[in-house]
């Protein structure tokens, strides 16, 4: 279970919701990925890859990603 921070959640009907996420563990997010927030534990469902090449790698050096999350249960 990976410790991070959401900055930003956006619910969209067709897409689920999108998140922004600053993992503080300094890996990339990944799908299937799991993740507590404020009591809350998370799935990464997919990641948002932004069209600059710049962006990308100056989010991905502060471990901050955009994701498409799902709330499930906290394991045992």
């Amino acid at each position: 279970m990976r410790k991070a921070i959401i900055l930003k959640k956006d619910n969209y009907s067709r897409m689920g919701t999108i998140a922004t996420i600053k993992f503080l563990d300094g890996k990339p997010a990944g799908t299937a990925d799991t993740f507590m927030f404020e009591g809350s534990c998370y799935k990464i469902l997919g990641v948002v890859v932004p069209s600059s090449s710049e962006i990308l790698w100056n989010n991905s050096l502060e471990g901050i990603y955009d994701c498409r999350i799902l709330e499930v249960e906290k394991p045992d």
